[in-house]
């Protein structure tokens, strides 16, 4: 009875190694994959850790070089499928549509949304209150500035934008009561030429600290050349301003990444929609590069710790409702914005 019994053990034991070891996950990339491609290449940093976790045999990757390219974007996904793939991360919110299709059509293959708002059985999205690591940026900025004036490089009018702009804009006047912050906006999540002439403009303009929310470390980059501090967006920008980087909101996809993989396996995932902060770490500032003598640390930590006791971020005197961040489609009064 006894050895029945140790043999039973080994078999479920077995099997879950087994079923560990030949799950095979997929990603859907927007553009190529390059640092310098900073929204896609901090995915590209889940996929590894994903890979070095062991949870699954293996992670690939397609990439869709053009936005809003509904075949190319579907046969990616298609392609995923073919190769074995039982759970798909979609990394952009233009494939939402033909994530859904998908889904639909391949019930039996778990997706995973990244920022976007449409779920079924087998979909589910995922999401950064990326505003609570502007915050903390924010009063690093103050901190740094000299003139009292910094500048934010924008790239399209959407509720994410205004959220991350309003959040930084806060926690510098957190800091500095008197603080006076200069918007520009690019257009677009990504064109060289433009972010650096809008982020030269905003310099010219009188601001001697430089923050962005581009999907290109390019407003680092004119910082850097005009040797003012400068703070990344979306993965760690160090690389691109080592002498004047202060540091980096960034995404940690792979908090999200290995929770619904771990689900997966433990056979308890359902379809959710995952919008985490400080409190489940799914984003965060790096470490300071330079200017660490300018930075009130303990401020930053007693901030960051506030923020997740309160569950919310203070912006303009109030802490807005779920409901109210996500439809946000203005700017603080005092944020002045360059047309």
């Amino acid at each position: 009875m006894k050895k029945l019994f140790n043999l039973i053990v080994i078999f479920f034991i077995t099997c879950n190694i087994y079923s560990q070891t030949n799950l095979k996950a997929g990603y859907v990339y927007l553009n190529k994959l390059n640092p310098f491609n900073s929204w896609t290449y901090q995915h590209e940093m889940s996929r590894i850790a994903l890979l070095e976790s062991g949870l699954v045999s293996d992670a690939i990757y397609v990439e869709v070089p053009e936005s809003g390219d509904s075949e190319k974007t579907r046969n990616a996904i298609d392609s995923l499928i073919k190769q074995g793939c039982k759970i798909i991360f979609s990394t952009s919110y233009d494939f939402m549509d033909e994530t859904l299709e998908m889904a639909e059509k391949n019930p039996e293959i778990i997706f995973m949304h990244c920022s976007g708002d449409k779920t079924t059985k087998n979909l589910g999205t995922y999401m950064g209150r990326m505003y609570e690591a502007d915050f903390i940026s924010g009063m690093m900025a103050a901190m740094v500035s000299k003139s009292g004036n910094i500048g934010y490089t924008a790239p399209v009018k959407i509720p994410e934008v205004y959220r991350g702009i309003n959040a930084f804009y806060s926690g510098a006047k957190s800091i500095n009561e008197k603080i006076k912050m200069t918007v520009k906006f690019v257009g677009e999540w990504k064109n060289s030429p433009v972010e650096r002439r809008v982020t030269a403009e905003i310099i010219s303009a009188g601001a001697d600290v430089i923050a962005h929310g581009m999907d290109s470390p390019v407003p680092c980059q004119v910082a850097e050349e005009m040797g003012i501090p400068t703070f990344g967006y979306n993965s760690d920008q160090s690389d691109f301003a080592k002498k004047n980087i202060v540091t980096s909101s960034v995404w940690n996809w792979d908090v999200f990444v290995l929770s619904s993989v771990s689900q997966v396996l433990a056979g308890n995932w359902k379809s959710e929609s995952l919008w985490w902060g400080f409190d489940k770490k799914g984003v965060d500032v790096t470490k300071v590069y330079n200017y660490s003598d300018k930075i009130d640390m303990k401020k930053i930590i007693d901030m960051k710790r506030k923020m997740i006791e309160d569950k919310g971020v203070l912006m303009g005197g109030k802490i807005y409702s779920d409901e109210d961040l996500l439809n946000m489609n203005f700017l603080l009064e005092g944020i002045t914005e360059i047309e």
